[in-house]
């Protein structure tokens, strides 16, 4: 580890990033950090508005990752109703790009599939379940790579993780008019 110039916070020596198993995920790595207050702190800056749901996931997965019970992890985080009931908008919203593409993708293969609407169903209950996992997986991973090339100024290294997290309004509301577009066409043309 090495410190700031300010001594404040020890930082990862390059290449030594995580001391964890390579083979862990990298939030349970995060999890697993001994310098936890940082840790949310970078979460709180990364999330962005309303971040308490998701700190507290975070607190469960970090318990269940410490005391080595590491099964089904993501459903320590709980359902995010957001998640289950908008689908890619919700990933969207919140800056997840592959993940929301990666659901558009599957929807578009469901639309083909003559019992698509019931898959699709399972699908939205695990996007719900998954959401937060994602997110704070997604946040781990960002922070991660920020961390490495992490300024000595604090105030500019929290900065730059919201920028790099947060949520975007813009492709939210994108997304949103163009899933109910899709909803609104696939409603008449079952009318139809």
């Amino acid at each position: 580890m090495t410190e700031n110039v300010a001594g404040r916070h020890a930082q990862p020596a390059p290449g030594k990033l995580f001391q964890h198993s390579m083979a862990a995920s990298a939030l349970t790595q995060f999890a697993m950090d001994p310098d936890q207050p940082t840790r949310r702190a970078e979460l709180s800056a990364f999330l962005g508005p309303n971040p308490d749901s998701f700190l507290a996931a975070y607190g469960r997965i970090a318990a269940s990752a410490t005391t080595g019970n590491r099964g089904l992890t993501s459903l320590n985080s709980g359902l995010c109703a957001p998640a289950f009931f908008l689908g890619p908008v919700w990933f969207f919203y919140r800056k997840m790009w592959l993940w929301a593409w990666g659901y558009c993708g599957l929807m578009l293969l469901l639309a083909a599939v003559p019992a698509g609407s019931q898959i699709g169903l399972g699908l939205s209950v695990a996007a719900g379940l998954i959401a937060r996992w994602a997110c704070l997986e997604h946040a781990a991973r960002t922070i991660a790579r920020l961390r490495l090339t992490r300024p000595f100024d604090d105030m500019a290294y929290f900065d730059r993780l919201a920028r790099a997290g947060g949520v975007s309004k813009r492709a939210g509301w994108s997304s949103g008019v163009v899933f109910a577009m899709a909803l609104a066409l696939a409603v008449y043309q079952t009318l139809h």
